[in-house]
Order: structure tokens, then sequence, then C-alpha cells
């Protein structure tokens, strides 16, 4: 079993080539690249990638000031991690 891990979602996703943009006002997530998209809200458990539905083991949340979600599965690239803000 492997432990939950924290990634820098924002790095990750920007070093790869991809946008990741924050809308304060819905507390929303959404990172893109070509042909892919990964969209979360802040305290809710579903994200969507490629629009699809997507359970992450917890809800992200705001800690000092960055979203932060846990990574179960960090080499399959279906779970969102954390977003720096």
């Amino acid at each position: 079993m492997c432990p939950d891990s924290i990634v820098k979602f924002r790095h990750l996703f920007e070093f790869a080539g991809g946008t990741v943009n924050w809308e304060s006002e819905s507390k929303t997530v959404t990172a893109s690249k070509t042909g892919q998209e990964i969209k979360f809200v802040i305290g809710e458990k579903e994200a969507k990638v490629n629009n699809k539905p997507v359970q992450m083991d917890k809800a992200p949340f705001i800690d000092s000031g960055r979203s932060i979600g846990l990574d179960k599965k960090p080499a399959e690239g279906q779970r969102v991690s954390q977003v720096q803000e």
C-alpha cells in the first residue's frame, strides 16, 4: 500500500507545459494542457479530468494561501494534489 503524497501540482503541471488558473470567487482551480483539463473546487472531493468525474480521497483545502489535496496515485496522473496560489 502506497501512502498518500502531496505534490506541488502547479509546478509539476506548468513544468509539463500546462497552465494553472485560480478563480478566487468560486474557489476553483483549472489546469490545462493541449487536450487535457483538470478542474477542482476547494472543499469538494470530486474533481473533473477531461470533464469526467474523479473522486479524490480528501477534499482540497486552503492552507497558508495554497490549495492542498492528497494524491493517492501520482503515477496515474488522475488525482489532483497541491496548487500553489
